[in-house]
């Protein structure tokens, strides 16, 4: 009787365990699809617009816009992060390194799978810069809200 119990607890603790895991997974790759589509945002507009046919005026303004409403979003995902979504334990911490391998990846896969055949669709000089202060504002970003949310559950489990 006695080693039954003992089995459904460790069966609980691995349940847990995955559980925590998956949740940790999905809030890194939500992170990385924000930083994937701002990236694809600032460096593909002359490749949209050759394949849209829609005009580059256009698709600059409307990438501008979804440029500025993706990294809102993100913001406030990462507002929202913290206190509903980390529960402060260390496996939390995880979500850094998943976000950044996640953005990595994408951003790699996307680049081998549709490489950039025509001359004319090679970013302007300006993106490099922009795309460095957002990578840099990202990690920033995702470090805070993850430490925060760490340090917040941490402490709100000391005060009980």
């Amino acid at each position: 009787m006695l080693h039954r119990k003992e089995d459904q607890t460790v069966a609980s603790k691995k349940n847990t365990l995955r559980t925590k895991l998956e949740r940790v997974v999905l809030i890194g790759a939500i992170y990385a699809l924000f930083g994937f589509l701002i990236t694809e945002l600032i460096v593909n507009p002359l490749r949209i617009s050759r394949l849209t046919g829609i005009s580059l005026e256009t698709v600059n303004n409307v990438s501008m816009i979804l440029i500025v409403l993706f990294f809102i979003g993100l913001i406030v995902f990462a507002l929202i992060v913290p206190r509903k979504l980390i529960s402060g334990y260390v496996i939390d911490l995880l979500i850094i390194v998943f976000a950044v391998v996640f953005l990595i990846v994408s951003v790699g896969l996307f680049a081998w799978l549709f490489p950039m055949e025509n001359r004319a669709d090679d970013p302007g000089a300006g993106a490099g810069i922009i795309l460095l202060f957002f990578y840099l504002s990202y990690l920033v970003i995702i470090f805070l809200s993850t430490i925060g949310g760490f340090v917040y559950h941490r402490m709100k489990k000391r005060k009980v």
